[in-house]
Parts: C-alpha cells; structure tokens; sequence
C-alpha cells in the first residue's frame, strides 16, 4: 500500500510539472512606443493592437463577482484595454458615492485622504486583470473633479494624489495613464502637469495620454504634443453625429510632430441616443464598425469601443448614469447587450 501511495504521488508530481511547463504566461507585459513613434509594442518587441473597451465605472459599481465575469467576458472576446476611471465619471458631489463594497475612493471628500480600503479593491481589479493578460487605460479623476467652477484637485492635490498613485501602482505593468475626461485642459494645464509629476515622482513610468472630448473640437496633442509624458495622442468623436469622421482627427495627429501614436479613444457607443436628442435615434453597430475602420484605416494603432448599458453598468436597482440600451434589471448583462456586435 505505502509503495502505491508513492506511485501515486510521483506521477501526480510528474503530471504537475509538466503542466507547468506548457501553461502559457499570460501576464500583461510593459508597453511602450515603437521605433517608428506610430505604434505600441510590448516589451519584448512584439506588436500590440489598442482593442479598447468603454467601462468608465469598473471600480465604482461592479462587486469582484461581476467585475471578473466582465472582464473574462472582455478576454475572451480578445479585447486588449479596459478603460476606467477611479473616481467613476460624476463630478465633485459624486465623491461621496461609495463603492460595491461601501468604501468612498477619498475620507470626507478630501483628497489629500485617499481611502486605503477603496483602493485595496482597486488594486484586486488590476491584479485581475493583469492575470487575464488585460491592461487598463486607468484614470486617476474624471476631469470634472478639476475643470469647473468648483474643483476639487488644485496644483497641491494633484500633485500628492498622483504621487500617491505613482507610489502604489509603479511596479503595475499592466497599467497605462489617462489624464482628463471629457474636458479640455486649457486653464487648468498646471494642475494636470502637476498630477503627472506627482506620479513620475512616485516612480511610475508607464505610457500616459489625455482624454478629450469632441465637441470642444480639442485633442490631446492641442497643448501637449512637445511634452515628453505625452505617449500618445487620443481623439474622441463620439457622441453628436452619426458617421462622424473620425479620420480627419485621426490624419490631423497623425501629421503632427514631433510623432506619435494616436487612437480614437471614445467612438460612437452602440446604442447611444445619437446627438443625445432622441429623434435621432440610437447608434446601430453599422455606425460603430464604419468608424472603426475609418480610424484605423487612417493610421490609428487601435481603437476603443463602447456599448452604452456596459460602459455605466447600468443596474435599475442602483441607478444609471445616462439612457440605457434597453429598460431591465442589470441591463448591461443582457445577451444582446454584452456580446458586443463589431
């Protein structure tokens, strides 16, 4: 009996080492810029392809269950990027809206306090993702929080919350940097240049990049393309007309110099109401692969896509930000809505 017992146990080692052997490493490796200053490439040289998708409010609505049935859901679907804001998308009056697991992302709404609770469950939906092999396009603020007549981040407060982050995150390969949201930066350039060197500071030298929005007709390289921490330039021509030409925005960054990559980082979502004005109807799937190929096509290194139920996460039971797709319980669940069309 005792030998059959070993028996068993050497093969049982035998079989365990072999499978370790052939199980494919599948860890997110460090991005950065190609030779050529048009594309991205892993840190072994080898091509990477920015196959985004919109998921503005992971860290704020989705509990770890639903958080790893959508980002397994998004692997398998061969997305590359999940695009996310800490702070979810509200504005300053948003901060004291808490987490699935009731944690605010700062104490009493200061950020100089950043919650050590909140960003434990940060830190699990990175190293989740990294597992998968999926890098986030990670906003620190939604631009909100410091564009407006009631900011939250000065010049000091950027600074600390991005060293903070710097700090916390340097070692995270699978992490790339998204400064604004939805806002242009003129006026406010001092308190995003602080930001970014509070997290270089921190000794984090990840890509990094801006988040624009198309109807100030602005992108990221309007007052930044000369600067050394702008990786590359990011367009978005969502949301006002359907079959918007991206490629013009696209060619316009894509001539600038010095070179650099530049991606449309906010297409038309599917299902959006176009315009936001309801007569127009809703995007169809048409109009976001037309745009995808059209931004491509003119020399973009990828693209990112959004569906308007999963962007937000919308639940009926806690509330949506925005219309949804279609009216239901966990909408952004649904078949139809979570497969993704293009």
């Amino acid at each position: 009996m005792l030998m059959k017992i070993k028996y068993n146990i050497t093969i049982l080692l035998i079989l365990l080492t072999i499978q370790t052997l052939f199980v494919k490493e599948t860890f997110a490796q460090n991005l950065k810029v190609s030779e050529n200053n048009r594309f991205l490439v892993n840190d072994d040289g080898t091509p990477f392809f920015w196959l985004g998708d919109t998921a503005w409010e992971l860290f704020i609505r989705l509990n770890k269950k639903d958080t790893e049935l959508y980002l397994k859901n998004r692997k398998e679907k061969s997305f590359s990027v999940i695009q996310c804001v800490i702070t979810g998308t509200g504005n300053s009056g948003d901060l004291n809206t808490p987490n699935s697991e009731g944690n605010t992302v700062f104490i009493d709404k200061d950020p100089t306090k950043p919650n050590e609770d909140f960003f434990k469950h940060v830190d699990w939906v990175i190293d989740k993702a990294d597992e998968l092999g999926l890098h986030l396009a990670v906003l620190p603020v939604w631009a909100s929080m410091v564009v407006g007549d009631n900011p939250v981040f000065d010049k000091a407060s950027a600074y600390n919350y991005g060293l903070f982050l710097g700090n916390r995150y340097k070692n995270k390969t699978n992490i790339i940097w998204v400064l604004g949201g939805d806002k242009p930066a003129e006026g406010y350039e001092q308190v995003w240049e602080s930001m970014v060197k509070g997290i270089k500071a921190g000794g984090s030298n990840q890509l990094m990049t801006y988040h624009y929005h198309i109807q100030d007709e602005y992108v990221s390289s309007d007052p930044w393309q000369s600067t050394k921490w702008l990786s590359f330039n990011m367009v978005e021509s969502g949301h006002m007309t359907a079959y918007d030409d991206n490629y013009r925005l696209i060619t316009e960054d894509y001539n600038k110099i010095p070179t650099k990559p530049v991606l449309d980082g906010e297409l038309m979502y599917e299902g959006i109401t176009v315009g936001f004005c309801s007569t127009n109807g809703k995007a169809t799937t048409h109009m976001v692969r037309v745009e995808v190929y059209w931004s491509v096509f003119a020399g973009a290194f990828g693209f990112t896509y959004g569906q308007n139920s999963v962007w937000q996460f919308y639940n009926n039971e806690k509330n949506g930000r925005g219309e949804p797709t279609s009216p239901g319980k966990k909408d952004w669940m649904r078949p139809e809505v979570f497969k993704c069309n293009i």
